[in-house]
């Protein structure tokens, strides 16, 4: 490693400029194969999140993101507290407003920018320039990061990984020497706080400081190597407490409700969820924003026996190559740590629990790793070997992750890949049966919603849209049973109010109609920019004989629904048609 040392730190200043066109062309070939991305629609949580977000409309609300999580527009249990996050939404609607190509370019970019960092963050690591040009290529084009840059509610895995790696670039600039190092330090703490108010993942960075100071102290003694690695990894300790306060003020709770299935059945499918990851970073093939939940109620050979013998292996491999070289062991620390956060969510998730975007911070050391093997063959004077095997890793990357991303071009072809990919999940057939809603196909939504329901019976997303596309086929006694079971479950969920007023509406009971829809109006979340009610209010008044009051809520309509949205045209029509008529 020294003399690898030597050789970077020499490096002339044509070596300098050929790497950073390496560097420049691994960015330019990552940035290729996700072009095609700037074409993809909204998908799935993308339209929760961004199209019919009320919060993120106006920045007079951008107080209230400290304040509440992530969904709060839309149900009152707290899952995620990420305030950083909803500002990063919220500028992106300020200046694009709902064109899905430039969000999806701002989300390239920030896989870019992750990309950038990790050249700095190996270029430190292992002081070698081609391999840290190796490991940004090899990230960049990972298909495991497909879910991440192909869809844009994926951008809160690079925006925590850009603050997390900062963060430790600016830790280690200050370890480096460099003037003003309490300025480093603070820089470091500043990016590791913003990290976490993004994601929660970036609480484990104490953790990873710890582990890196102890993995390159100098120190022979273990005392002194833990007094010291405690001292470094106490103020980022400081900031991870700090978030846990700040969220469990703004949730009312540290930690999420339990998994219904049970917390023994949850930990006992922890050796298959880490069979499940590993088996996605190295053969990344058949992929799905939607796999079944994993849990094990019964232990076997296949479920918990042959996975726990897998993991005890692979726990073996990295202990061993730890002991060989300090730069395996920090990544073999980096894998075991962020892999913790990616199955603590199997603890609280009802319905689902894996995910490939939570491999996103975990590959990291996987890609550090196979960049500093390629190296070693460029060492042993294997450099035609190393050159062929980076350009058949790169090219089979760059083709699998070509044709994954495909599928998240659109909520239908993303729903029927998760059908495929997860028969009997409940949110895949949902989401197909919510595109074909605003298709205004009703009648052929019904069957994924009752298929949905059949596998998540209580779920009151389903419950609603269910109910509501019998509505829309008149069939009425059908969506009052539904509604009703949607009520039974949450009585003041605003949505089967909504529901519950149309069918009122359709059954000519124009007072209880309009009763439901202030009652769905009264018990919104957000007092502001709210979908859908003032239009169906609107209606009733309409048909009342007030014109003015329906004229009001019609233009209220307009103000919060999103242009792309079919109400948006009824309203726009509803209020031409009344300003052309006589009444006026």
């Amino acid at each position: 490693m020294a003399s690898r040392l030597s050789q970077t730190s020499g490096l002339s200043s044509p070596g300098v400029l050929r790497y950073r066109l390496a560097l420049l062309a691994a960015l330019l070939v990552t940035a290729a194969v996700y072009f095609q991305t700037i074409f993809f629609q909204f998908v799935y949580d993308d339209f929760g999140q961004i199209v019919y977000n009320p919060k993120i409309k106006s920045w007079h609300l951008a107080l209230t993101y400290f304040r509440s999580h992530v969904w709060s527009q839309s149900m009152d249990l707290g899952l995620y507290y990420r305030p950083l996050y909803m500002l990063w939404l919220r500028g992106n609607d300020a200046v694009f407003g709902l064109d899905p190509m430039y969000w999806h370019l701002t989300t390239i970019a920030m896989h870019l920018i992750v990309c950038l960092l990790l050249y700095l963050f190996v270029r430190r690591l292992v002081h070698d320039r081609w391999t840290a040009v190796v490991a940004a290529l090899l990230f960049g084009l990972h298909p495991a990061h497909v879910e991440t840059v192909a869809w844009v509610s994926g951008t809160t895995e690079s925006l925590v990984a850009s603050l997390l790696l900062g963060s430790l670039l600016c830790y280690w600039k200050r370890l480096d020497g460099s003037d003003r190092p309490e300025y480093w330090l603070a820089a470091s703490l500043i990016l590791a706080f913003f990290a976490s108010l993004v994601k929660e993942t970036a609480i484990v960075l104490p953790a990873l400081i710890f582990g890196y100071e102890w993995i390159f102290a100098q120190s022979a003694s273990w005392k002194a190597k833990f007094l010291a690695s405690l001292r470094a990894a106490l103020p980022y300790l400081a900031i991870s407490i700090l978030f846990l306060l700040m969220r469990t003020l703004a949730l009312k709770s540290l930690t999420p409700p339990p998994a219904t299935a049970g917390r023994l059945r949850v930990l006992m499918a922890w050796p298959e969820a880490v069979s499940f990851y590993v088996s996605h970073l190295l053969l990344p093939f058949h992929m799905s924003v939607f796999y079944k939940l994993m849990t094990v109620t019964h232990p076997g050979l296949l479920n918990f026996v042959f996975p726990g013998a897998l993991m005890f292996i692979g726990a073996i491999g990295l202990y061993l190559g730890s002991r060989r070289s300090q730069v395996f062991a920090f990544l073999a620390v980096w894998w075991v740590v962020l892999m913790v956060p990616a199955l603590n969510v199997t603890l609280w998730n009802n319905s689902e629990n894996l995910h490939d975007r939570y491999l996103y911070l975990p590959s990291v050391a996987v890609c550090i790793a196979l960049a500093c093997l390629l190296e070693r063959l460029r060492v042993l004077n294997y450099r035609l070997s190393a050159w062929g095997a980076l350009l058949a890793i790169a090219a089979g990357y760059a083709a699998i992750t070509y044709r994954e991303m495909q599928y998240w071009s659109d909520d239908y072809t993303l729903a029927e890949r998760g059908i495929e990919v997860s028969p009997g999940h409940p949110i895949a057939p949902q989401l197909l049966g919510n595109v074909l809603i605003r298709q205004d196909r009703p009648a052929e939504a019904i069957p994924f919603f009752i298929e949905a329901l059949d596998a998540l019976p209580s779920n009151i997303d389903t419950l609603c849209n269910l109910s509501y596309c019998y509505t829309e086929i008149n069939a009425l006694r059908l969506a009052e049973e539904t509604v009703k079971k949607a009520l039974a479950v949450k009585p003041s969920e605003p949505r089967a109010h909504l529901v519950l007023g149309i069918i009122r509406q359709k059954q000519q009971r124009l007072d209880e109609a309009e009763a439901e829809f202030e009652r769905g109006l009264a018990l919104q979340r957000v007092p502001q920019g709210v979908t859908l009610y003032h239009y169906y209010l609107g209606s009733v008044l309409y048909a009342k004989g007030d014109v003015k009051g329906a004229l009001r809520e019609y233009r209220l309509e307009l103000q919060n629904d999103p242009s792309i949205d079919p109400v948006f045209a009824r309203a726009r029509e509803r209020i031409q048609e009344i300003e052309r008529g006589p009444i006026l």
